[in-house]
C-alpha cells in the first residue's frame, strides 16, 4: 500500500528532468514522514529549518498540508490546493473537481481562466471518475506533490506562482470539543442556514458572501471552520459566525451533560 501510494503521488506530480529543490519538513508524525518520502522522491532536499526555501506541514492525517512560501508568507491547506489546481488547469487541463467542503477558491480560478468546475456527482459518472483522479483537491499530499513537481518543471519559485493566482481570502479557527466532536457536527447538521449545504469532510454551506466549512478534527477533540471570500471581510465574517455557533452548541452540550 505504501509503494502505490508513492508511485500515485509522483504521478500526479508529472514528468519533469532531474532537478533539486529544497523544501523545510519540520512537522512529526506518520503523516508528514509520508510527506517527506513523497517529496524526496521527487528530488527534494528535504532540511528542517532552512530559510528562504517553501516550507510544507502535513495536518489531519494528511488531508492538509500547510506552510509558507520562499519569502515566508503563510499558506493555509485550501490555498494550497487551489495552487494545485492552477498547476492542473495552467498545464492543459480543461476542468477540475472540487470537494463539496473545497475551496470556493478553485471554482473562482476556473470562471477566472475560462476553465470548468465541476463537483462529484454534479455531472454524472464522468464527474465522479475525475474527482477520484484528482486526489489534489482532497489529499493534501497529493496536492504537495503536484505544486512541487510544477515548481521542478518550470524551474519557478511559489511566491512568484501565488501572483498568478486570483487572491482569495481564507480564514481559519477551531473550536475545542470537550467530550467529542459528534455532538458538535450534530448540531450543525441538524441547523439550517441561508445558502446551499453540502456535506463532506462535514457541512459546507456556501453563500452570496463566500463559503464557510465545519470538519471535525481527525487528529484531536475539536472543529476546523474554514472560510473563503473574495473579500476578507467576508471570510472573516462567515468565519466569526459559525465559531460563535460552534461554541453556542458546545456550551448547549456541555449543560445537557450536567
Amino acid at each position: 500500500m505504501r509503494e502505490v501510494y508513492l508511485a500515485a503521488a509522483k504521478d500526479e506530480a508529472g514528468a519533469f528532468d532531474p532537478a533539486e529543490i529544497g523544501i523545510c519538513l519540520p512537522g512529526k508524525g506518520v503523516e508528514n514522514r509520508v510527506l517527506r518520502n513523497v517529496l524526496c522522491n521527487l528530488g527534494c532536499t528535504a532540511s528542517v529549518g532552512r530559510r528562504g526555501t517553501v516550507l510544507l506541514q502535513a495536518e489531519s492525517g494528511g488531508f492538509d498540508v500547510t506552510g509558507s512560501d520562499e519569502r515566508g508568507a503563510a499558506i493555509t491547506a485550501e490555498q494550497l490546493k487551489t495552487l494545485a489546481a492552477f498547476v492542473e488547469l495552467s498545464s492543459g487541463g480543461e476542468t477540475v473537481t472540487a470537494a463539496e467542503d473545497g475551496p470556493t477558491a478553485v471554482s473562482g480560478l476556473c470562471g477566472s481562466l475560462g476553465k470548468t468546475c465541476v463537483s462529484p456527482g454534479e455531472r454524472g459518472r464522468a464527474a465522479e471518475l475525475l474527482f477520484r483522479r484528482q486526489r489534489f483537491t482532497r489529499d493534501g499530499i497529493f496536492a504537495a506533490a503536484k505544486v512541487v513537481g510544477f515548481l521542478l518543471r518550470a524551474g519557478e519559485k511559489l511566491c512568484d506562482v501565488r501572483r498568478r493566482v486570483p487572491a482569495f481570502a481564507t480564514v481559519v479557527r477551531e473550536v475545542p470539543a470537550k467530550g467529542g466532536r459528534a455532538g458538535i457536527m450534530r448540531g450543525f447538521s441538524e441547523s439550517r442556514f441561508d445558502g446551499k449545504v453540502a456535506f463532506g469532510r462535514g457541512i459546507t454551506v456556501k453563500t452570496e458572501k463566500g463559503s464557510v466549512s465545519v470538519m471535525p478534527c481527525a487528529d484531536r477533540e475539536a472543529v476546523r471552520i474554514v472560510s473563503g471570500s473574495d473579500k476578507a471581510e467576508f471570510a472573516e465574517e462567515l468565519c466569526a459566525a459559525f465559531e460563535k455557533k460552534a461554541k453556542e452548541l458546545q456550551k448547549g452540550k456541555n449543560q445537557d451533560g450536567n
